[in-house]
C-alpha cells in the first residue's frame, strides 16, 4: 500500500474520531435517555433498577472515552510533529528504565496500580455463592490444619488452594471488601509474569508490555478475579507462570536452581488447580522448538509428574458426581466443540452469550483454526507455532466439561492469547505503521481505545455482580426473618426462590458473615 494512501486511511481515521467524539460530548451533555434505559434494562434483564443506574454510569463511561478520543485526534491532527516528538521522548525514557535494576520492580507496580484502575469496581462487590461454603472450610480448617486435604469443599485435591483461601479469609476477618485485595494483587503479579515470559519469549521490550497491558485487562474472564473464590485460578495462574519463566530462564542460561524450582513451582501449581497440568506439555513444546538441542528433552520430567497426577486424580474422583452425571467427559466430539466454542469467547467479549443463539459460530470456530493451525506450523516462526499450540495446551484441561462456554475458564488460556494478540499487533505496527506520524498516531489511539473499552466492560461486570451479591445478602436476611424456609432448610428442602444452592445458603445463614 502506497505511503499516501496510508497517510489518508489515517487521517480519515482521525477524522472518524473526532466525529465520534462530538457524538460522545452531546451524550454527556444530554445525558443517557431514562426512559430508553428502564424499558430495556428494567423489564428485560433480572437485575432491576440498580443495573438501570449503572448501566446508565457505563454509558457516560464510554461517552467519556469517545470525548477523549476525538481530543486526542484533534491534537493529532493540528500537531502530529510534536505529539511524535513526546512519543519519542516517552518511548526512549520508558526503555532506558526497563534496562535498570530496577526496571522490573517499577514494571511490577505499575502493572499492579493498572490492574487495581481496572477492577477497581470489585471493591464494591460482597460475598457470592461458593465465598460463604470456603469461609466454612476455612474456618474447620484453622480448626484442624489436615482438612486442607480433605476434598470437601473444591471436590477436588486442592491443598494448596485450601491454603490460600485460609490464609485469604483469616488475614482480612472475613470482609468482602478488603478480600478483593489479594485477588486484584495477584492478577497484577500475574501481569508481571507475561511481561517476562513475553521478554523472554521474544526479547522484545515493546511486545512485553503490550502483553501484559492486554492481560492485565482482558475482560473475558473477569469474574474470575473479582470472584473472591474464584481468584483461586488467579492464584495458580500465578504459580503457573512463575514456574513457566523458570524453566525459560533455565533454558536460557542453563542454571539447574532455575529448573529445580520451576519443577517444585509447577507440583504446587497442579495442588492449587488442576489445569495448571497443561504446563507439562508447554514445557515440552518449548523445549522443542524454544532451546538448543541440548535441552529438547528438558520438559520430560514435567510430563511424568503430569501422568502420576492424573493417574491420582482419577483414583480420587472415582465414583465422583462429575463423572457420574457426564459433567466431565473425555467424548472426543464434545472436546472438539468446545475448542470451537472456547476460541470464540475468548476473542469475542460477550461471546458466550453469542454462541447461546448462534450455535453455528462454534463450527465457523473450528473451520478458522482447521486452516489456521496448518498455515502457522507450516509457514510460522518458532515463537508464532509455540504460540498458537501453547493457546491449544492452555485450553485442553478445560474442553472435557460439558457445559456452556464458562468464561472464567478463559483465565489460563488469555496467556498465550495476549502474548499472541501483542506479536499480531507489532507485525500491524512494523508492517503498516512504520513510517508516517499519522499512521503511528493512529495505532497509538486504536490501542488505548482497545484498552479503555476492556475498562468499560470490566466495570459493567463488576457493576453486574456487585448486584448479584446485594441480591444474596438480602435473600439471606430475608429467610433468617422467614420462619416457614428456615423449617424448610432444616428439613433439607432448598426454598424455590434461594439464589443460591443449598449448602451456600446454610454455610451463609450459620456463619452470619459481614454481607
Amino acid at each position: 500500500m502506497p505511503a499516501r494512501t496510508r497517510d489518508l486511511l489515517g487521517v480519515l481515521f482521525l477524522g472518524l474520531l473526532v466525529l465520534v467524539g462530538f457524538l460522545g460530548g452531546a451524550m454527556l451533555i444530554s445525558g443517557p435517555n431514562p426512559d430508553f434505559f428502564a424499558r430495556t434494562f428494567d423489564v428485560a434483564s433480572p437485575y432491576g433498577s440498580l443495573i438501570h443506574r449503572d448501566v446508565v454510569m457505563a454509558v457516560r463511561l464510554f461517552s467519556s472515552l469517545c470525548v477523549a478520543a476525538g481530543l486526542f485526534a484533534i491534537l493529532a491532527l493540528a500537531f502530529p510533529g510534536r505529539l511524535m516528538k513526546f512519543a519519542e521522548w516517552a518511548r526512549e525514557k520508558t526503555q532506558s528504565g526497563l534496562t535498570r535494576r530496577r526496571g522490573v520492580i517499577c514494571v511490577a507496580v505499575f502493572l499492579v496500580l493498572f490492574s487495581a484502575i481496572a477492577y477497581a469496581g470489585a471493591f464494591r462487590i460482597g460475598f457470592h455463592s461458593d465465598d460463604f461454603a470456603w469461609m466454612e472450610s476455612t474456618e474447620k480448617t484453622t480448626q484442624d490444619p489436615g482438612h486442607i486435604f480433605s476434598l470437601s469443599q473444591s471436590h477436588f485435591f486442592r491443598p494448596v488452594t485450601f491454603l490460600y483461601h485460609t490464609v485469604n479469609f483469616n488475614l482480612f476477618r472475613k470482609n468482602p471488601y478488603a478480600l478483593h485485595i489479594s485477588g486484584v494483587a495477584l492478577h497484577g503479579l500475574a501481569a508481571l509474569f507475561i511481561f517476562l515470559v513475553a521478554l523472554q519469549l521474544s526479547d522484545r521490550v515493546y511486545l512485553a508490555i503490550t502483553a501484559a497491558l492486554l492481560f492485565a485487562a482482558y475482560p473475558v474472564s473477569s469474574r474470575s478475579v473479582m470472584w473472591i473464590s474464584g481468584s483461586e485460578i488467579v492464584f495458580a495462574g500465578l504459580i503457573y507462570l512463575s514456574a513457566f519463566y523458570l524453566f525459560l530462564l533455565y533454558l536460557d542460561r542453563k542454571k539447574l536452581a532455575y529448573y529445580i524450582l520451576s519443577l517444585i513451582l509447577f507440583i504446587f501449581g497442579v495442588m492449587a488447580k488442576e489445569a495448571v497440568i497443561s504446563l507439562a506439555l508447554a514445557t515440552f513444546l518449548a523445549g522443542f522448538l524454544l532451546s538448543k538441542r541440548a535441552s529438547r528433552w528438558s520438559g520430560l520430567p514435567f510430563v511424568v509428574v503430569a501422568v502420576f497426577f492424573i493417574f491420582f486424580q482419577m483414583s480420587v474422583q472415582a465414583g465422583s458426581f462429575l463423572l457420574e452425571e457426564n459433567i466431565y467427559s473425555l467424548n472426543t466430539g464434545i472436546m472438539i466443540k468446545n475448542y470451537g466454542g472456547y476460541t470464540w469467547a475468548s476473542l469475542i467479549p460477550l461471546g458466550h452469550r453469542m454462541l447461546v443463539l448462534y450455535p453455528f459460530l462454534k463450527g465457523l470456530s473450528l473451520v478458522v483454526l482447521a486452516v489456521l493451525i496448518p498455515v502457522v506450523l507450516v509457514r510460522g516462526s518458532n515463537l508464532l507455532r509455540f504460540l498458537v499450540l501453547w493457546y491449544l495446551i492452555l485450553l485442553a484441561p478445560f474442553m472435557a466439561f460439558n457445559l456452556p462456554v464458562q468464561p472464567r475458564y478463559l483465565y489460563l488460556p488469555s496467556f498465550a492469547l495476549s502474548i499472541l494478540i501483542a506479536w499480531v499487533l507489532g507485525v500491524l505496527y512494523t508492517k503498516v505503521f512504520a513510517s508516517s506520524p499519522y499512521r503511528k498516531l493512529v495505532f497509538a489511539a486504536g490501542f488505548c481505545l482497545l484498552i479503555t473499552a476492556a475498562f468499560v466492560q470490566i466495570h459493567t461486570a463488576a457493576v453486574k455482580m456487585r448486584y448479584e451479591t446485594i441480591q444474596m445478602k438480602e435473600y439471606i436476611e430475608d429467610v433468617q426473618s422467614d420462619p416457614q424456609k428456615m423449617r424448610d432448610l432444616q428439613e433439607g428442602k432448598l426454598p424455590a426462590d434461594s439464589p443460591l444452592t443449598y449448602d451456600h445458603l446454610k454455610s451463609a445463614l450459620r456463619l452470619k458473615p459481614s454481607l
